[in-house]
């Protein structure tokens, strides 16, 4: 394109060796074309430097915004994030071992003024359950002790038929074993640590007292592999002898299945099974004390209770011990991180 073919008044770009030039052409009085020819890549580079330069100072402004946030930030959650640790360090069953330190800001130091009277109250709390445990425990364990032992005295003198005494016997020691599972389930007593037992043991031993009241069912036993198991012995035998016994009243004269491992226990009867819509609060066979206390026991022990039908039609009750129920890993061989 030339010069003349640029009609006067106009801007024209044109790429000339590589270089980008703007062309302004006008005329004069006398005709004559003039032309201001200008290099556009002196203020390209300019605009590319700007713009460069701009964004910089953008990203710089944000990232010393960014660190100064940070920091104040840091500074405002750090006493927060203590007073978090510490909380969670609190022993709920002996709060009062580990008060909450004041944090130094004034602002901040309500909170753990807080907490610590909410913690002594609680500590106020579970001193007053544990002295009424104690108290309870003494006053209901007397009479039941004084029952047992004027059966024997009636045994002795024969005076009393033998199977009204047994039935007497039964109820005291069902009672005697109700007390100690309701004291177990105190939130103001502390849970006794696991030890390995071997199930063969432990449950026939738990058992024992109840399968001679029902000699008409037949009671089969069932073993893993493995049935040494890290519990505490007390608390499953408890939750265990709960579940046979509602087993064995389900079916009377028929047939009740104990699988044990060392991760689960299996209680299985072939009565009349579950009713329908179980469970049901109108239902009067939800009105005993075993499977509620055996789920609490085993809530607090971190196992679990299943409840359904078996494949007889009876009724199925399963307790999960979890990895609860295993032994636990050497110290070289578990996770470097949950040692420190």
């Amino acid at each position: 394109m030339k010069l003349r073919d640029i009609a006067p008044g106009t801007f024209q770009r044109f790429d000339i060796s590589g270089h980008t030039i703007q062309v302004l052409t006008a005329s004069n009085p006398d005709g004559e074309l003039r032309a201001l020819v200008k290099n556009l890549d002196i203020a390209d580079r300019r605009e590319r430097a700007l713009l460069m330069s701009l964004i910089g100072g953008v990203l710089l402004a944000a990232a010393a915004a960014w660190w100064i946030s940070g920091g104040r930030a840091k500074r405002v959650l750090n006493p927060l994030t203590g007073l978090v640790g510490q909380i969670h360090e609190i022993d709920p069953l002996h709060p009062a071992g580990r008060p909450v330190k004041d944090t130094g800001d004034k602002e901040l130091d309500a909170i753990p003024d807080a907490v610590n009277a909410l913690v002594h109250e609680l500590d106020h709390v579970l001193q007053r359950e544990r002295a009424f445990i104690d108290a309870a425990s003494h006053e209901l364990r007397t009479p039941l002790a004084v029952i047992r032992g004027g059966v024997e005295v009636l045994r002795e003198r024969g005076d009393v038929p033998t199977p009204v005494l047994d039935r007497i016997e039964r109820a005291t020691r069902r009672a005697q074993e109700d007390l100690v599972a309701l004291l177990a389930l105190s939130p103001a007593r502390d849970p006794e640590p696991p030890r390995n037992v071997d199930l063969r043991t432990l449950l026939p031993n738990a058992a024992e007292p109840y399968l001679g009241e029902r000699d008409s069912t037949h009671v089969e036993w069932k073993w893993g592999v493995d049935t040494n198991a890290w519990v505490d012995p007390a608390a499953l035998s408890i939750a265990f002898t709960n579940l046979l016994r509602n087993a064995l009243r389900a079916a009377p004269g028929g047939n009740v299945t104990i699988e044990a491992s060392a991760r689960e226990l299996r209680v299985l009867d072939d009565g009349e099974g579950l009713p329908e819509g179980w469970p049901d609060r109108n239902d009067p066979r939800g009105r005993g004390l075993g499977l509620p206390i055996a789920r609490m026991l085993a809530e607090r022990h971190g196992w679990w209770i299943e409840v359904g039908a078996s494949e007889s039609g009876g009724t199925s009750a399963v307790l999960h011990l979890g990895n609860g129920g295993l032994a636990p890993l050497p110290l070289d061989a578990q996770d470097p991180a949950a040692r420190e």
